[in-house]
């Protein structure tokens, strides 16, 4: 099996419609869409549903209760993940928004 290069832009070649359509593009398509967001998020809390009555069913072995260690960090870091991310992409893409404008400028 063959890997495909990425390709790559180069800032000649693109022209500068192309250039402000690509973030919008990005929003609708990506990580930055309420869509995604939401789906992330049922799955989320359908897996840490089912992994509560998986806890509650096998509360009395002891190595069930030692294992919250490593879930609850897991779980708070995966929301974390699904919360933040876009936020950060969003500035992201609004800065490079806001430099695409003032080189147009």
């Amino acid at each position: 099996m063959k890997k495909q290069k990425h390709q790559t832009h180069s800032p000649d070649s693109a022209s500068p419609d192309s250039l402000q359509r690509e973030p919008e593009q990005i929003k609708q398509t990506s990580v930055l869409s309420p869509a995604y967001q939401r789906r992330k998020l049922t799955y989320w809390l359908v897996r840490n549903t089912l992994l509560a009555g998986v806890y509650y069913y096998f509360w009395d072995y002891y190595w069930m209760r030692m294992t919250l260690w490593i879930t609850v960090p897991l779980a708070i870091g995966s929301l974390g993940l699904i919360l933040l991310v876009p936020y950060f992409l969003r500035r992201k893409t609004q800065k490079v928004q806001e430099t695409i404008d003032q080189i147009k400028q």
